[in-house]
């Protein structure tokens, strides 16, 4: 659950963006980036999972998100 004080937010004009470590244009951007040889993202990559596992993952991302950086899954063929 996300609370917050609906009214005090709304007198200091909070802005929320909820984006999930990114967003759209940041992908786009990053994919232009590789694409284009100016960001390798190779020594990032630290687990490659396969999909069957993302559940598993999800959970090591919620419980010991250290744990996890650069995980790839990889697409049943």
């Amino acid at each position: 659950d996300v609370r917050y004080n609906f009214n005090k937010a709304g007198r200091a004009e909070v802005n929320i963006l909820h984006t999930q470590h990114f967003n759209h244009d940041d992908l786009e951007n990053v994919a232009d980036l590789v694409a284009q040889q100016a960001v390798h993202i190779r020594p990032l990559i630290r687990d490659i999972v396969p999909f069957d596992d993302a559940i598993a993952t999800f959970g090591l991302l919620r419980d010991a998100p250290s744990r996890l950086l650069g995980t790839v899954f990889v697409m049943p063929q």
